[in-house]
């Protein structure tokens, strides 16, 4: 088979996942044949590629890692960049960004991970409840929650078609921040392509957990978020001008919108919420497409 023109990366078993079915022939529009084929599968040889259901990354990250350097060693043009990529994959971002003058919720690293360090930084930031989760991780994979004195509650994976893993306490590296009691009123995601904004969904856990994705039995609306919001979310993915796509995800706390997340990686864009916006986001790849070659 010919190369085409774009790569789409995933994942072994995701594919193009939903809606994301109608990117290629978007893409088309603009002159551009675009493929969807595992990460795995794709040897970077100059051949433009965008990254997007790689779901697995964080199971085989040395492996991603080691992809991404051969896209920059064969000065394959790619987006996000393989730089960015790596910066995003460790969740220590969110302190960088936060010495930026950004709000973000609270973190505090834990370089060796066990339930006793993380209760003694709850107990020695004031936070009653504490939720721990691996730097380099994603779907709530390797989330606990501690409340006290309580044992620890961890959850599991059910639903997830790219892992098959119990639930378990985190290990090495990780996060820890206080709850978030807010999520239950929703966490935010709103969507940028070249840097512009797109739309946004509001995503509610269901009752009895913290997790807002829907493989995990949260439920999603479109929705539009205020402009205090708005302006939030725009300087944030203002400090990764070189991003193709960004996903800014946080919640209201007290009247400021506090980010949770940055996802640069791989995140899921929700188009089925959004007229346009596949449109809107093939019109940002042509372009950057067309920079590039």
């Amino acid at each position: 088979m010919a190369a085409p023109d774009l790569w789409l990366a995933t994942c072994p078993g995701v594919g193009h996942f939903r809606d994301e079915k109608d990117v290629p022939a978007s893409l088309a529009s603009h002159g551009i044949v675009a493929t969807y084929r595992p990460w795995q599968d794709i040897k970077p040889d100059g051949t433009p590629i965008v990254v997007r259901t790689a779901w697995d990354y964080t199971e085989h990250r040395d492996a991603f890692a080691a992809w991404l350097a051969r896209i920059e060693a064969t000065a394959t043009p790619c987006w996000n960049p393989p730089a960015r990529m790596r910066w995003n994959m460790d969740k220590r971002y969110l302190l960088e960004l936060a010495a930026a003058g950004h709000d973000v919720v609270p973190t505090i690293v834990v370089e060796d991970f066990s339930v006793e360090a993380a209760r003694a930084v709850g107990r020695s930031q004031g936070w009653p409840v504490v939720v721990a989760k691996p730097v380099v991780g994603a779907g709530g994979e390797g989330l606990v929650v501690l409340d006290g004195d309580a044992g620890p509650r961890t959850f599991d994976q059910a639903g997830l078609t790219w892992m098959r893993r119990a639930p378990q306490l985190p290990e090495g590296a990780c996060l820890v921040q206080p709850f978030m009691s807010s999520i239950a009123a929703g966490e935010w995601s709103l969507f940028y392509f070249g840097g512009a904004y797109s739309h946004a969904i509001l995503k509610r856990p269901k009752p009895g957990d913290v997790r807002v994705q829907e493989e995990h039995g949260g439920s999603t609306v479109a929705g539009e978020p205020a402009p205090s919001i708005r302006r939030a979310a725009a300087a944030i993915v203002s400090h990764v001008p070189d991003a193709l796509y960004a996903r800014v995800d946080g919640v209201v706390h007290d009247g400021r919108f506090l980010l949770m997340e940055l996802e640069l990686i791989e995140p899921e864009l929700y188009f089925r919420y959004a007229p346009g916006a596949v449109a809107r986001f093939a019109a940002a790849v042509a372009s950057a497409v067309s920079d590039a070659t």
